[in-house]
């Protein structure tokens, strides 16, 4: 979740100057949600992106506290660089 003013290139940039230990391959907004009205979770002016992660090593399968560790740090970005938050 992310404030209305924030633009995609501004999240897609975030996401791909994350720390996550060089799995992520790529990441796809491919939903946006704008509230008709204000709710416990999410503001009027505020909106909730969802994106598409690719994470992948060529040399093994990737155990969950690597996904875990980048998907993380995609988050610890996000929150650090446009005061976005995991919607949950």
């Amino acid at each position: 979740i992310v404030k209305e003013k924030v633009t995609h290139d501004q999240v897609m940039a975030a996401i791909r100057s994350a720390d996550t230990g060089g799995l992520l391959q790529g990441a796809l907004l491919f939903d946006v949600y704008r509230p008709q009205q204000a709710s416990a979770s999410l503001a009027m002016d505020e909106k909730s992106l969802a994106v598409r992660l690719t994470l992948a090593r060529s040399d093994a399968t990737l155990p969950d506290e690597q996904t875990e560790g980048a998907v993380r740090g995609v988050v610890e970005r996000t929150t650090a660089q446009l005061g976005g938050r995991l919607r949950g």
